[in-house]
């Protein structure tokens, strides 16, 4: 009888996927079989690594295959969706919908994987696969926003991953999941490792970067780009150079209206910036940190990128919006569930609204400098705090592995 310890793995997405390395490692280093159901993209980007493996599917082949299955699954879903859109009900009612799932599932499909326990990084690829019977499914956060934004994760897991306690809460309310333990953000990994940084005492140089693109909704877009207009001009008025940093996916030069301005400069766009094959190389990362490096604060509006700088030790200039006439969508936007975790420091803010012309506060907050880096560096050193691992990631895998092997 082969008693060996074995895993599949599966994965849709590169940038997700791309977490699941130091894991794997892991694994690998334990003689632990490791089973990969992926997409074509991930097999392209990580072909060596992969090819390790004891066998390799293709996932959408076995997504395919089960559409029974799937109709099911997304009937239950968009049932549920109608009755939340009726009813307005709230993001805590998704525990009811992954449970329901799980009840309706069970009887209709039998592990499809060739082993017990699944290693899955959300957001989850094929969750009515991950919702049959005699399956343990590992989840880990692939974001920081996973957890409150998406809709269900369709479907339950035996053990979840996130990277504090707080996101293990909003984990708890919006999915559903019981048990909960805490992983290494791997995503921060290459600025965490990046060496300590020495904040400058002047403040020549400041950061924009966009968290929207042409490929998100046209309305964010646009009013992002109408503001970032309003920065470009203040900081020119004020003698400052701006970075403006392209969001990850964002089209080779779809900011280029922003040269116009002399104290700007657009930094780099990332060659892999197509959805399905989004992922964070080594080499764009190294690019990141030369950019942070000469940047000397960060205006934020709602990125992940924030995280980043606030890892780097960079003051954040956090924005929120109050300003319904002007700029709709940005200050709705603050009212998501995730965002609440920049915003909660109330007095660290910097809000624009319509009471005075978006180019005046701005003006404002920069003649008062002290007083916008005082409270800039005290929002960073929370944000670090907040979202800084409390074990290395050599530790953090070693631990979260023998939980999921014993």
């Amino acid at each position: 009888m082969n008693t060996k310890k074995s895993i599949t793995i599966i994965g849709k997405w590169p940038l997700q996927f791309s977490a699941t390395i130091p894991y794997i490692h892991e694994f690998e280093r334990r003689g632990v079989e490791i089973h990969y159901y992926i997409s074509e993209e991930i097999y392209t980007q990580f072909k060596k690594i992969v090819q390790r493996g004891m066998t390799v599917y293709d996932l959408d082949a076995l997504a395919n295959s089960k559409r029974l299955c799937k109709f099911c699954h997304k009937g239950v879903l968009e049932v549920f969706f109608l009755l939340k859109k009726i009813f307005k009900l709230n993001s805590n009612t998704h525990i009811f919908a992954n449970n329901i799932i799980k009840f309706l599932m069970w009887p209709l499909l039998k592990n499809p994987f060739p082993t017990r326990k699944v290693f899955n990084v959300t957001p989850s690829a094929g969750p009515w696969l991950l919702s049959a019977r005699g399956i343990e499914v590992y989840t880990f956060m692939g974001s920081w926003d996973h957890p409150a934004k998406i809709k269900v994760t369709g479907h339950l897991s035996k053990e979840v991953f996130t990277w504090n306690n707080d996101l293990s809460n909003d984990w708890q309310k919006c999915q559903g999941d019981l048990n909960m333990d805490l992983a290494y953000p791997v995503p921060f990994h290459y600025i965490v490792n990046s060496g300590k940084f020495f904040a400058r005492e002047s403040m020549k140089t400041i950061m924009y970067p966009f968290s929207s693109s042409s490929n998100s909704k046209s309305i964010r877009f646009k009013e992002e780009c109408k503001f970032v207009h309003e920065l470009c001009a203040a900081t020119k008025q004020r003698g400052y150079n701006l970075f403006i940093k392209p969001k990850p996916n964002a089209s080779c030069g779809e900011l280029n209206e922003f040269s116009e301005y002399s104290n700007v400069q657009i930094c780099s766009y990332h060659k892999y910036s197509e959805k399905n094959n989004l992922f964070l190389t080594n080499e764009y990362n190294k690019i990141r940190i030369n950019e942070l490096q000469k940047v000397d604060l960060v205006i934020n509006l709602s990125t992940t990128f924030v995280f980043d700088a606030a890892l780097y030790q960079l003051p954040i200039v956090q924005l929120y919006f109050l300003a319904n006439i002007e700029y709709p969508f940005f200050t709705n936007i603050h009212k998501q569930i995730h965002l609440a975790h920049l915003l909660k420091h109330k007095d660290l803010l910097f809000t624009i609204n319509d009471k005075i012309p978006v180019k005046y506060q701005l003006k404002k907050y920069f003649d008062e400098k002290d007083l916008l880096l005082e409270k800039s560096r005290a929002f960073s050193r929370r944000l670090r705090t907040w979202i800084m691992p409390s074990e290395t990631m050599d530790q953090a895998v070693t631990r979260v592995v023998d939980k999921i092997l014993k």
